[in-house]
């Protein structure tokens, strides 16, 4: 139902929406979370019949024919599911690896990823009514890859190990720096200590002298007491929600019983 601003009703409507051009990688968002008021929401766990290949969007655009090199049919490469409700629930996701030069053919097939799990799966299983999230991709596009997701030449050598560890310390000493000369920002005060956890378990057999324990010293991490506080405040939360959502209703009931 559609609210039509002019009557000040809700009535049956039907919306139309044309694009233009497409691009390569096409990501769609399933609706599966209705929102009627501030105590009223639910899941939607409806069934959506969504096709793993030839996605054709064809008659959904309206750009010039003969601008583009190939009909814009697409094919399934991922897809992002959540199992629950509204208070709580759990994500996983089916994934493959498609071929550069062929999106209907798989380097990788399809695997299900659910937490440190990964098992594989056939195609047929990954049309579910817990589909969420689409990721597709365009046939016969070009796939550009960034460079630092490309292995170097020699990766498994021993220098490119070295390599790796330098670059590695010059990134942490210009960290260093930055933290003495006084520039303490939120982010990259949280990216410092990713770091630093990273390098004391890589360095936990080296003796550490007096001047770089001064400098952790100084660099401190997040205190424990901010992740208390937070956890508290979300469970009260949480309970107040829950306690709001059974007892509500009830009391919505008895007064216009």
């Amino acid at each position: 139902m559609w609210y039509c601003p002019k009557c000040q009703q809700h009535r049956e409507a039907s919306k139309q929406l044309l694009l233009w051009r497409l691009l390569n990688v096409l990501i769609i968002q399933l609706k599966r979370f209705s929102f009627r008021s501030f105590i009223w929401r639910d899941k939607i766990n409806d069934m959506v019949d969504f096709p793993v290949r030839n996605l054709d969007l064809s008659k959904f655009c309206i750009g010039q024919k003969d601008d583009m090199q190939q009909p814009p049919i697409y094919d399934l490469y991922a897809v992002i599911n959540h199992y629950g409700g509204m208070i709580g629930g759990h994500y996983t996701a089916y994934a493959r690896l498609p071929s550069d030069k062929n999106s209907q053919r798989s380097d990788v097939g399809w695997r299900l990823f659910d937490d440190s799990t990964v098992t594989m799966v056939e195609e047929s299983h990954v049309v579910t009514r817990y589909a969420y999230v689409l990721f597709y991709r365009r046939r016969n596009s070009p796939v550009e890859r960034p460079p630092r997701f490309l292995r170097p030449v020699g990766a498994d050598s021993p220098s490119a190990a070295g390599a790796t560890a330098s670059q590695a310390s010059l990134i942490w000493r210009e960290l260093e720096e930055e933290e003495e000369e006084g520039l303490d920002e939120e982010p990259r005060s949280l990216f410092r200590s990713v770091l630093r956890r990273q390098r004391n378990t890589a360095e936990n057999s080296r003796t550490e002298g007096p001047g770089r324990r001064q400098r952790r010293k100084r660099m401190s991490d997040h205190p424990d007491d901010d992740c208390v506080r937070y956890f508290l405040l979300g469970t009260l939360a949480a309970v107040l929600a829950v306690f709001v959502n059974l007892v509500y209703p009830f009391l919505f009931k008895a007064k216009w019983s």
